[in-house]
């Protein structure tokens, strides 16, 4: 009855692979390269059944496919609607492959291999939106299963030439998804040959149909090209001049653990991701800033998928069973749970608000949430005018600068946000303040993010401000605040490395010279969370949210941050091009000798 059941039932229908079709994973688990058969000797009326049955399915799993759309993205109604839609589309697959000479023959229904590539892509899409969802990442390792044998199988093979555009623009938006995935999985090279392959089809169709759509196909490949471009800040290059995969998820292995233990720590339940820069780089619906500190809140996969055969099991139970937060019960594994995601393009400050009150909601006891703004900032308002009351909410609301959302009725809705918004579209720390009854962790990536170094704690929860610096040096990285290669504050976050190469101006290192780099970074991360847990004016949030391993990495890479930069004779000149924190982080725990000599040894290691 759990969405896991559809793994295993899947898998015991499978047919064995041949040479020409090796499995796609251990489990076996993914479409087959054919279908067990039926009995020839089977009556016409037997067959007619067999058909009628393959209909009602398909009917019944098309319905509910389309009915996911309608779901809400929070609480937990949404849950026992998936589930059913798995258990069709089990059926629905076990279904064909056991009459698949039947339902292929051309006097029954005459299935076509494109119709089994789409029933085998909406699984994958299944699976990645269930990822989406419970942040569990095995079920994106599940989708790429099928995708990628799609692609083996070769079901949308003859599409292109069909003379039916609305098939080709379904294998178009296969290799969209599939491609997505891929980003998330870092499976760069599987990337780089798929948007070859895309470009290739995108020419042929638009040579073929001439559609009205060519512009925005276009669009994509060159949104999938910039997006992998600026993905890459520092090129890693192994003895063949091959990029080796690198994941930047967070390793369980070689996490910096805090020295102090704690019985019952705190856990990041909650985040909500927001993107709202105005040329920020992206694909699909996903910013780079985005997309980068997605994965700074995910365990690394493989380490993941080291775990037994039985405790998968009972965390994929747990999904099913426990609550939408992925945050439950109290072993050690659970604890080690990624948080749960809502990602949020563009979105208007109504639709920010609601998200939180969701999220808000669905935290547990000695449970966090995580707001990440990434978006332009506003211009200070107008002095308040004669009569009125100049210290009015002064501190919480528009007499200083706003982070500029969507606006709520835009004429066009295509349009991108104009910097010059108008006050009732900007986000305050006042509109926030409801939410800090419970322990919030805010990140502002934005040229207007001191707005927040001031924002009280009426509540004595823990309530921790990381704010990105609000100017970058003249002649400094391009990265500070381009469009093309996102912020670099975001970058530290996600990948401190690779942020330190880009602000010093290396933009290749060898695989060995990377190996040695990573390894003086995880002394550097080990030395830093001691003098963390050792500083005796350090702010009690600093501790509280500690206890996380996603939050502490954050706060980890953070000091690194502000040392990196700090270093950085050009980012010196001017205060503005530094980050800053609320509370503040002691100035003699950022000058500590022990870290900066652990910064020295990094800087001499990478030349």
């Amino acid at each position: 009855g759990s969405v896991y059941s559809f793994a295993w039932q899947y898998t015991s229908c499978m047919s064995a692979p041949t040479s020409q079709h090796p499995p796609t994973s251990s489990s076996g688990s993914g479409p087959s390269s054919q279908g067990n058969g039926a009995n020839p000797a089977g009556t016409n009326a037997s067959h007619v059944e067999i058909v009628r049955q393959f209909e009602t399915l398909l009917k019944k799993s098309t319905r509910l496919f389309a009915g996911l759309r309608d779901l809400p993205q929070f609480g937990r109604q949404w849950q026992p609607f998936f589930q059913k839609t798995f258990e069709v589309y089990t059926r629905l697959w076990k279904y064909q492959q056991q009459h698949r000479l039947i339902l292929t023959d051309r006097t029954g229904y005459h299935l076509k291999r494109w119709e089994i590539g789409e029933v085998a892509s909406k699984i994958g899409q299944l699976y990645y939106h269930y990822y989406l969802r419970t942040a569990d990442t095995s079920y994106l390792a599940e989708a790429f299963i099928f995708y990628e044998a799609i692609r083996a199988r070769q079901y949308f093979r003859e599409v292109i030439e069909s003379k039916v555009p609305e098939l080709v623009v379904k294998h178009l938006r296969y290799y969209a998804r599939f491609i997505v995935v891929c980003l998330l999985l870092r499976r760069r090279r599987a990337v780089v040959e798929l948007q070859e392959e895309l470009q290739r089809l995108v020419d042929e169709y638009i040579r073929l149909y001439k559609p009205a759509d060519a512009q925005e196909w276009v669009l994509v490949m060159l949104e999938i090209s910039a997006f992998l471009t600026a993905d890459t800040p520092v090129l890693i290059l192994d003895t063949d001049y091959r990029i080796p995969p690198i994941s930047n998820r967070i390793d369980q292995a070689t996490i910096a653990s805090t020295p102090v233990v704690f019985e019952s720590g705190l856990v990041l339940q909650q985040a909500v991701l927001v993107g709202n820069h105005q040329h920020q780089v992206k694909f699909s619906e996903l910013t780079l800033d985005m997309f980068r500190i997605m994965l700074a809140l995910e365990m690394d996969i493989e380490a993941k998928e080291q775990a037994t055969s039985s405790v998968l099991e009972v965390s994929m139970a747990a999904v099913n069973l426990d609550d939408s937060a992925g945050h439950g019960g109290t072993t050690g594994h659970a604890r080690k749970r990624n948080p749960n995601k809502y990602l949020l393009y563009r979105p208007t400050i109504s639709q920010i608000l609601t998200y939180m009150s969701n999220a808000f909601k669905e935290l547990q006891e000695n449970k966090a949430m995580l707001l990440y703004l990434s978006a332009d900032g506003a211009a200070p308002q107008a002095p308040t005018p004669a009569g009125g009351d100049p210290t009015r909410h002064e501190s919480l609301y528009m007499t200083q600068d706003g982070i500029c959302m969507t606006p709520q009725r835009p004429s066009d809705p295509r349009a991108r946000p104009a910097t010059a918004s108008a006050p009732s579209d900007r986000l305050y720390p006042g509109d926030l303040m409801p939410f800090t009854r419970k322990p919030l962790f805010i990140i502002v990536d934005s040229d207007s993010s001191r707005v927040f170094q001031n924002m009280p704690n009426l509540f004595q929860q823990p309530l921790l401000c990381l704010l990105s610096p609000v100017s970058s040096p003249k002649g400094g990285s391009t990265a500070g605040q381009a469009p093309n290669r996102g912020n670099i504050f975001t970058l530290f976050l996600h990948d401190p490395l690779g942020a330190f190469c880009t602000v010093v101006g290396v933009p290749t290192l060898t695989q060995q010279k990377y190996t040695e780099a990573c390894a003086v970074m995880s002394a550097f991360m080990q030395t830093a969370v001691r003098c963390l847990a050792s500083c005796p004016e350090i702010d009690s949030s600093y501790t509280t949210f500690s206890e996380d391993d996603f939050l502490r990495t954050i706060i980890l890479r953070f000091m690194f941050c502000c040392i990196a930069l700090s270093q950085h004779k050009k980012y010196t000149q001017d205060p503005s091009h530094l980050p800053s924190a609320n509370p503040p982080m002691p100035l003699h725990l950022l000058s500590n000798p022990a870290l900066l000599a652990a910064f020295i040894q990094l800087a001499n290691c990478i030349g």
